[in-house]
């Protein structure tokens, strides 16, 4: 099972220099009560095989331009022993060998599909703990899926992306900062092969309706 576990994970690192970034009004921001996405994640346990997330992917790339057969792969599902957040997720990490996860009191799912003969993996974690933690959480995860270092990652560490933000990093990685209802953070990532040939705007378009779609699960 993967896991996001470093101690990057945590640093305030933003993208934003990556590629231009856009947003939508607040009104218009699908949101999540990170509470509702750790019950997602007990009930499907560590072992599901099918993505727990209600995504409906023929919709959410409907006139992008991606077209085949969907099948899902690989299903990743983890989540912290506790629902509280570290005083000092940094320190908890650092002297106490807790995982970015369990620091931030977070949620992860990760489900892999092919698009006909790509690949599409949607990846949600979501943290208890707020300032971007989810976000910085996905960093590594982010980092690699985009073929970045950590000294790149790095270079971005000013600030993070505002909410509804819909990041470009490369050709086929993509990451949204989702609205929380209540205390936390949320950020979802799109990256694969099955969205490198779409434009710019489709997959900002793509990505916004996968996060439509886990607002509803």
């Amino acid at each position: 099972m993967r896991r996001p576990a470093t101690l990057i994970a945590l640093l305030p690192i933003a993208l934003a220099g990556l590629v231009a970034c856009d947003s939508e009004a607040a009104g218009d921001q699908p949101s999540i009560a990170v509470a509702d996405i750790r019950r997602i994640a007990e009930t499907a346990g560590d072992s599901a095989k099918t993505c727990p997330l209600d995504l409906n992917l023929s919709e959410a790339l409907d006139g992008a331009g991606a077209e085949g057969e969907i099948t899902t792969t690989r299903v990743d599902v983890n989540h912290s022993s506790t629902e509280e957040p570290a005083e000092d997720p940094m320190a908890a990490q650092l002297e106490d060998g807790l995982s970015p996860l369990d620091a931030a009191a977070g949620v992860f799912i990760e489900c892999a599909f092919t698009v006909g003969d790509e690949d599409l993996v949607v990846t949600l974690i979501a943290t208890k703990a707020g300032e971007q933690a989810a976000f910085n959480v996905m960093l590594p995860g982010l980092g690699r899926a985009a073929e970045l270092d950590e000294e790149a990652l790095m270079d971005y560490a000013e600030s993070g992306p505002s909410v509804g933000e819909v990041e470009l990093a490369g050709e086929d990685v993509t990451v949204l900062r989702m609205d929380v209802t209540g205390t936390g953070d949320a950020a979802l990532m799109v990256a694969g092969k099955a969205v490198s040939g779409l434009s710019d705007g489709e997959r900002r378009t793509t990505t916004r309706n996968l996060a439509r779609q886990v607002s509803e699960s």
